[in-house]
């Protein structure tokens, strides 16, 4: 018990720390950048319940509720209603409200309610979470169309099938989940194997465009200068801006080693360079708000 604990603090810890970071950074962001980060949330959430089933359940007979990883799932599913939902701000803090009550509700039935019935609302929450993911990835129109109509597709036939095990249950008992029943742990870790495999494949077919084309837009060299320089250098002086100069190519040199020096300021391959060299310049060198403003980006052919 206390080893699944520890795996679901580490599995809830990093994913606290990848949406946090997501929603930090939400505003400008590539939807399919917001969606991935999230997106790995849910798998790391997700093989922190596997573990945990595979620690608290080593030999998969009969009906059993587990706090821990009947939350690390339900939490697993919510985050990909969070995914494929990071377009649009106010969906997505709708879904990460939702998600967490999903993961409280399921928390304290599982603590609290016969393992029959706790599985029952265990899989009627999965039938509403998983239905809410296809709804809301077929509303989306900021992602690639094909894999996240993968996603809705998937999640979909995860939802039915949920709901189809919830109402076997209720109707005919525990023998619903028997070895050789289409219900029991075998056959339902292989529905789930193959959603969790479909999912995956949907992602990874997100991931590589938004990999090349970062891959692409660092390789193009853009120029950071300080806008009108003879302007600049009699507002603050040769002494101060010749320093601003230097700074400037010091900042970007440490952050890109190939970048080049220009009469005015620096080449740089780096992807968004004033995201990147705003912060050091005014944490590291003091710069102030109008001399960031000066700064000047321009793409080099």
């Amino acid at each position: 018990m206390l080893l699944s604990i520890g795996v679901a603090v580490i599995a809830i810890g990093v994913v606290v720390v990848v949406v946090a970071a997501a929603f930090a950074q939400h505003e400008g962001l590539d939807p399919r950048i917001a969606f991935l980060r999230v997106a790995a949330a849910s798998g790391v959430m997700s093989l922190g319940a596997v573990v945990a089933y595979l620690i608290g359940m080593p030999e998969p007979v009969g009906i059993s509720a587990d706090p821990v990883a009947d939350t690390a799932l339900i939490l697993s599913a919510g985050l990909m209603c969070v995914a494929v939902s990071m377009g649009t701000q106010h969906r997505a803090h709708a879904a990460a409200g939702f998600t967490f009550v999903a993961g409280a509700v399921i928390a304290t039935s599982a603590e609290l309610l016969t393992p029959m019935t706790a599985r029952t609302v265990l899989l009627g929450a999965l039938a509403v979470t998983c239905g809410s993911c296809s709804f809301l990835a077929l509303r989306d129109t900021l992602l690639p169309r094909r894999p996240v109509r993968l996603i809705a597709l998937a999640m979909a036939v995860y939802a039915l099938y949920s709901a189809t095990r919830a109402i076997a249950l209720i109707l005919i008992g525990p023998a619903s989940a028997d070895t050789t029943s289409p219900f029991g742990f075998t056959a339902s870790l292989l529905v789930s194997l193959a959603t969790y495999v479909t999912v995956l494949t949907a992602t990874t077919a997100m991931l590589l465009p938004a990999v090349r084309e970062a891959r692409e837009r660092t390789q193009v060299p853009t120029a950071v200068t300080i806008a009108d320089w003879n302007l600049v250098r009699e507002a603050y002086g040769l002494a101060r801006s010749r320093q601003l100069l230097l700074e400037l190519r010091t900042a970007t040199h440490e952050r890109d080693p190939l970048s080049k020096d220009i009469r005015d300021g620096v080449v740089t391959a780096l992807a968004s360079p004033l995201d990147v060299l705003l912060a050091p310049l005014a944490l590291e060198y003091g710069w102030s708000p109008d001399e960031l403003s000066l700064l000047a980006v321009k793409a080099v052919s």
